[in-house]
């Protein structure tokens, strides 16, 4: 069986929450001893993918959190996006997701690895639960926080069936044909 810790999965969501970049998430930043000596530590960051592309992924995980799985994980005021995760049997369940400045990986699950009662097994229930909770707090400690995600420069954003989708010059908006009948439109991808 597979298994990853919320750690792990904070490195790995840092991708799309950072603009393409992974970053080592880590626990110390510094150690000082009495004479004040110290000595520091950083974390190590890895260039995956640009940030128009992990753009598009943030889209997705908002649409997640916006009428998706994890709609208990919305704020008001507040840009959110985010992905529910339950394992097999209700054994753990998790959210993670992120503002525009802030990650938050929420887990759920019994240290016996036994699964959780009927009802509070899934990703969208208590972990979202608890990251929306998460989140009208520290927007009320931090007022100033940022509150939109950054659209870079060169997405393309487009209204494809009456709503808006962005694209990239690698994920390139569909063609629209019309020479079959003025009224009806297709897609091509």
């Amino acid at each position: 069986s597979f298994s990853i810790s919320p750690v792990k999965m904070s490195e790995i969501y840092t991708i799309i929450s950072g603009d393409g970049i992974k970053k080592e998430p880590i626990l110390i930043t510094k150690i000082e001893d009495k004479n004040d000596r110290f000595e520091t530590y950083e974390s190590k960051i890895e260039y995956i993918t640009s940030k128009e592309q992990a753009f598009l992924s943030k889209t997705i995980l908002k649409d997640v959190v916006l009428r998706g799985t994890g709609t208990r994980a919305r704020v008001r005021g507040i840009e959110l996006a985010g992905k529910t995760g339950t394992t097999n049997n209700f054994m753990d369940s998790w959210f993670c997701g992120f503002s525009p400045t802030v990650q938050t990986v929420v887990w759920f699950g019994n240290d016996d690895n036994t699964p959780m009662k009927k009802g509070f097994g899934t990703g969208g229930r208590l972990p979202a639960m608890a990251f929306s909770s998460f989140y009208k707090k520290l927007i009320k400690y931090k007022p100033e926080l940022k509150r939109k995600f950054d659209v870079p420069k060169s997405v393309i954003r487009s209204k494809i069936n009456g709503r808006y989708e962005y694209f990239t010059h690698i994920s390139k908006p569909p063609k629209i044909d019309n020479s079959d009948d003025a009224n009806r439109r297709k897609l091509i991808f």
